[in-house]
């Protein structure tokens, strides 16, 4: 079986008091010939379930860069607090 490619996203989480969006890294296994729909929607689920998500707004991002998944060192499944730069 060949290695597994990791693909990494930024996920929103907010609550319906929060001002600001709290935002997660998260890696997770790549499919074959999955949709980006189901792969970002998984990513969702993965950060949905790790914080006990229960009314919350939880909305892909965007895709994380190699560089970004290797300085946060993320590993498969792994949810992490990622801080936005710039303004």
């Amino acid at each position: 079986m060949p290695d597994q490619q990791l693909n990494g996203w930024l996920v929103a989480v907010q609550g319906p008091n929060d001002r600001q969006p709290r935002v997660y890294a998260v890696v997770a296994e790549r499919v074959v010939y999955a949709s980006l729909a189901y792969e970002t929607g998984h990513a969702e689920a993965l950060v949905g379930d790790r914080l006990l998500v229960t009314n919350e707004k939880v909305e892909f991002q965007r895709r994380l860069t190699d560089g970004e998944v290797a300085r946060l060192r993320l590993k498969v499944g792994e949810v992490k607090r990622f801080a936005l730069s710039g303004g």
